[in-house]
């Protein structure tokens, strides 16, 4: 049988940390992503739309950080 070696594991709070940083990386990029696509009418909402959107991703990536400095 093996022995634990007592060293530090992933919980559910650092693995929820991980997914919500992911998930607040993949929000700041899509934007970027769909402005790329070639659209024959631009509609003058989207800079507005991407903005918010940009900014939501932030908002995200500030939970992230937040979960991982929260305290048990």
């Amino acid at each position: 049988m093996a022995k634990d070696s007592g060293g530090a594991t992933v919980g559910p709070r650092e693995a929820a940390a991980v997914g919500v940083l992911a998930m607040g990386m993949f929000i700041l990029v899509l934007p970027f992503a769909v402005g790329s696509i070639k659209i024959d009418a631009p509609d003058q909402a989207f800079p507005t739309l991407a903005a918010m959107n940009v900014l939501a991703g932030l908002f995200t990536l500030g939970a992230g950080v937040a979960v991982i400095r929260a305290k048990d």
